[in-house]
C-alpha cells in the first residue's frame, strides 16, 4: 500500500483546503500550528483546530500515531498531525513537554537558526550546545519523548560534551560538497568527508563500547540499538547542501531512516518517489501563468464590467 504524506505544511486552513487534499488523495499532513507562540497561544490554536476537526469530520481527523495514516487511507480521510517549529510553547516548564503531547502535538523543532530554550542555533556566534534548561530536562531521567532525530547540513555540534546528553536515535545527512564544510575540523577536500570526519566518528563512537569503536565510518550502516535509543547512521550524499531536498538519494535515505526507527506497519519503498512530478508541474504552472498574464489582462479589460478601469495616460506635470 502506498501513502501520500505532506511532511510540513502551513496555510490558511479551511474546508476548501481539506477538500483539495482529499481530491489529491492525501493521507496525512504535518500541520504547523505555532511558530514562536507560548503555551496559552498554543492552546488557542488547538481550540480553533478542534472546531475545524468537528466541522470537517467527514474529511479529516486528528492523528496520534503512524497507524492513523493507514486508518485515514482506509476511511478516505486525511490525518492531521500537530507540530511546531520552535520549542517556545513549552516555555521554561519541563512538565509542559508531557502536556503538549497529551494535547495531540507530535512534532517539535528544538532549534534551527537562533538560540532556543533548549539548545543553540547555527547562527549563534558561540556554539554552546544544550542549554541549562535542556540539561535539566535530561536530569529528569524520564524516558525521552524525542524518540528519533534526523540532522541535515550541520555537524559542528557533534561534540562529546553535547552527544553525551543525547538520548534519542539519531541520523546524520551531510552533503559531501556542503558549502559550509570549511567550518568543519578537517580541511581541504576532506572537510565534508563523513567517513573520516572527527564529527561523524564521535557521533558513532559515542554509543559504541571501547572495543567496538571505529576509525572509519561505514556510510549507511546502522550502529547501536534502536530499542535503547542509541541507533546511529551517517549519510554523505555527493552534492551541495541546497540540493539535498531535491535529490532522490537524500530523500530515500531520510525515508529509510524513519522506516527503520519508527517501523511503519506497511513497508514504503523509498525509491518510489513522486514529488519530482509535483515540482515539475508547479514550475510548468508558473511559466504558463507568466505567459498568460498579459493576454488574460487584455481579455478582462475588454469586458464591460472591467472597461471602466481603463484611463488615458495623464499629461506630464509641468516643471
Amino acid at each position: 500500500m502506498k501513502f501520500k504524506i505532506d511532511n510540513l505544511q502551513y496555510c490558511k486552513w479551511s474546508r476548501k483546503v481539506f477538500e483539495i487534499n482529499r481530491e489529491a488523495g492525501l493521507d496525512a499532513v504535518h500541520v504547523t500550528i505555532v511558530y514562536h507562540e507560548d503555551f496559552d497561544e498554543l492552546q488557542n490554536e488547538i481550540n480553533k483546530w478542534q472546531t475545524l476537526l468537528k466541522e470537517n469530520s467527514d474529511l479529516i481527523f486528528l492523528g496520534q500515531s503512524f497507524k492513523d495514516i493507514e486508518k485515514a487511507n482506509n476511511e478516505n480521510k486525511t490525518a492531521i498531525f500537530f507540530g511546531f517549529q520552535n520549542c517556545s510553547p513549552i516555555e521554561d516548564d519541563i512538565n509542559l513537554v508531557e502536556k503538549v503531547h497529551s494535547l495531540g502535538c507530535r512534532f517539535m523543532q528544538l532549534t534551527y537558526n537562533n538560540q532556543s530554550l533548549l539548545a543553540t542555533g547555527c547562527y549563534e556566534k558561540t556554539d554552546s550546545g544544550v542549554t541549562n534548561f535542556g540539561k535539566e530536562a535530561i536530569k529528569e531521567k524520564r524516558k525521552s519523548k524525542l524518540h528519533s532525530v534526523y540532522v541535515s547540513g550541520y555537524v559542528l555540534t557533534l561534540r562529546d560534551e553535547i552527544l553525551r546528553d543525547s538520548r534519542s536515535n539519531m541520523g546524520v545527512s551531510y552533503a559531501l560538497y556542503d558549502e559550509g564544510a570549511f567550518r568543519n575540523e578537517l580541511e581541504g577536500w576532506d572537510s565534508g568527508n563523513m567517513e573520516i570526519a572527527p564529527e561523524s566518528l564521535r557521533f558513532i563512537n559515542n554509543v559504541l563500547p571501547d572495543e567496538n569503536k571505529v576509525n572509519k565510518v561505514e556510510l549507511g550502516k546502522y550502529y547501536g540499538n534502536k530499542n535503547e535509543n542509541t541507533l546511529r547512521v551517517v549519510f554523505n550524499e555527493k552534492l551541495l547542501h541546497p540540493f539535498q531536498p531535491y535529490n532522490r538519494e537524500a530523500t530515500a535515505n531520510q525515508l529509510d531512516y524513519f522506516e527503520r526507527v519508527i517501523g511503519f506497519p506497511i513497508k514504503i519503498a523509498s525509491s518510489n518517489q513522486i514529488w519530482q512530478l509535483k515540482e515539475f508541474f508547479t514550475l510548468l504552472n508558473m511559466v504558463i501563468s507568466l505567459i498568460m498574464l498579459v493576454p488574460i489582462t487584455r481579455f478582462f479589460l475588454n469586458i464591460t464590467f472591467f472597461r471602466t478601469l481603463i484611463n488615458p495616460i495623464p499629461s506630464a506635470l509641468q516643471k
